[in-house]
């Protein structure tokens, strides 16, 4: 904002997450002092900014609620890496007829608990769910599943990102859950999109942008957030569809139309006038 004024240059603001409401998920409640004080802070900020770029669709509807801002916000989302496709599969020692792959950070925001009762729920199907990565809830997942006594699940920890591509060669669909969040439901976790870069179905329990993005695009099923029962079915009917094949390719497409490097560059270009 200092250089703004100083240089009479406009200022863009590209946002992957939104304040105050980060606050509210970090345990800070809506109506408290800080809150107020960073909800000031916030949109003094925000509306400082010649325009406002958003990852998630969203957002806009956030800005407009929360800080009464709308006529300068573009959909900008982001880019996802592009080195999936072509990959030896990543052979594990434990493996089924359909194997379902999370990959990402194990925090409760990511509800991977729901995974691990889903798990359990589907012990006689020919299924098996790989956890990999690491983060605030992965010990507490891994006690669950443990008291549960969970056959067909296994928690990698984290893995080298090199092994990412064969990671995704070997996996019939993504998961991706996320916790019951207001603040979460109004992004679109970068995991979708590296899902669809590599051409995979992706199974979501989560409300919001990446639930949205899915049905869009037409790569998968959708349950909402925090429903085990619903995982379930979702997993059942993609174990029973014929259009898996479909999916992928769907995803991919999807990705190719939205959310490559290229595409990305050549919008910020348009919506800066570079």
């Amino acid at each position: 904002m200092v250089l703004k004024a100083l240089t009479k240059k406009p200022l863009y603001i590209y946002t992957f997450d939104l304040w105050p409401e980060s606050l509210v998920s970090g345990g800070v409640k809506p109506g408290s002092a800080v809150y107020k004080v960073i909800k000031r802070l916030s949109r003094w900020i925000y509306k400082s900014a010649d325009k406002i770029f958003v990852s998630s669709r969203r957002f806009s509807q956030y800005f407009d609620d929360v800080h009464g801002i709308s006529g300068n916000i573009d959909y900008l989302p982001f880019y996802a890496d592009d080195d999936f496709p072509g990959a030896d599969p990543f052979v594990p020692e434990e493996r089924a007829a359909v194997n379902l792959v999370f990959a990402g950070n194990i925090g409760h925001l990511q509800s991977v608990e729901t995974i691990v009762k889903a798990a359990k729920m589907l012990e006689k199907a020919d299924v098996f769910f790989h956890i990999i990565g690491d983060g605030s809830a992965k010990a507490s997942c891994e006690a669950v599943a443990m008291a549960l006594d969970v056959s067909n699940i296994h928690f990698y920890g984290r893995m080298d990102f090199s092994m990412m591509p064969e990671v995704y060669a070997m996996a019939d669909a993504m998961l991706v859950t996320l916790a019951d969040n207001d603040l979460i439901a109004y992004t679109l976790p970068n995991k979708v999109l590296s899902s669809m870069a590599a051409a995979k179905p992706i199974l979501v329990c989560a409300n919001g942008e990446a639930a949205d993005t899915v049905h869009d695009a037409d790569c998968g099923f959708t349950a909402d957030a925090e429903d085990a029962d619903g995982l379930v079915r979702i997993i059942r009917d993609f174990i029973k569809s014929d259009r898996k094949q479909i999916m992928g390719e769907n995803a991919r497409q999807y990705y190719e139309k939205h959310f490559t490097i290229d595409i990305f560059i050549e919008r910020l270009k348009s919506l800066t006038g570079l």
